[in-house]
């Protein structure tokens, strides 16, 4: 009777220790996976990517792109030169392009209002992937560029 009841407790230590495994690695891929909206972005990157490969350099906008048009009537977006004379977190996306390369910014947070700090997703032609980070911005002037520093490697 005693062997039956130490198996019963096996068992039933080995079901909550897997059930905790699995809760544990859902967390980690949620925590690590962007928003689905990112991925209405793949054709604006292939775009900006054939343009590159076309000429050597990648565009000073991207607003003339059919795709950027398209995703443009779904999302709110940003587009500018590296600096950000707005505040980034009131749009879907931030896309900021010039000849060397470019960046796009996902707000996955709403800022704190003293320090101006929000996590955000980053895509870059460096690294091809999206990246979680905080953004720190100053408080003074009203043109402010993006102090982006990712919250994992």
């Amino acid at each position: 009777m005693q062997l039956t009841e130490t198996r019963r407790s096996i068992l039933l230590i080995l079901v909550c220790m897997a059930i905790g495994v699995s809760i544990g690695i859902c967390a980690i891929i949620w925590l690590h996976t962007p928003p689905a909206k990112a991925y209405q972005l793949r054709p604006l990157i292939k775009e900006i990517e054939t343009y590159n490969a076309n000429n050597g350099e990648y565009p000073t906008s991207c607003t003339n792109f059919s795709s950027f048009t398209k995703i443009s009537k779904q999302f709110r977006i940003y587009s500018g030169r590296g600096i950000i004379d707005a505040e980034i977190e009131n749009y879907d996306f931030t896309i900021l392009v010039n000849p060397e390369g470019y960046e796009i910014f996902l707000p996955a947070t709403v800022s704190d209002r003293l320090s101006l700090n929000f996590v955000a997703w980053r895509f870059d032609s460096g690294s091809h992937h999206w990246r979680k980070g905080r953004i720190r911005a100053p408080l003074w002037g009203s043109n402010w560029g993006i102090n982006w520093k990712p919250s994992f490697p």
